[in-house]
């Protein structure tokens, strides 16, 4: 998994700025078949699950929620 400090600022700068408080599960660099690179990154947020992709320049094109339920949640 790739680390925050290693994605480009404007990318580190978006996720700082809008998630502080979130939960970083996922950091992937992807390529398509045309050489365009995409980061797509997963972060939980007060029980939300945020599927973002970026591209290379820091664009955000893509942004899905969806709830999150903890499987080890204990009362």
């Amino acid at each position: 998994m790739m680390h925050l400090h290693k994605l480009p600022q404007k990318i580190s700068a978006y996720i700082y700025k809008h998630y502080f408080a979130g939960y970083l599960s996922d950091i992937k660099s992807v390529k398509d078949k045309y050489g365009h690179v995409y980061f797509k990154i997963n972060l939980h947020v007060n029980g939300v699950l945020h599927h973002l992709k970026f591209r290379e320049e820091g664009n955000l094109i893509r942004h899905e929620t969806e709830p999150y339920m903890n499987e080890f949640h204990f009362d």
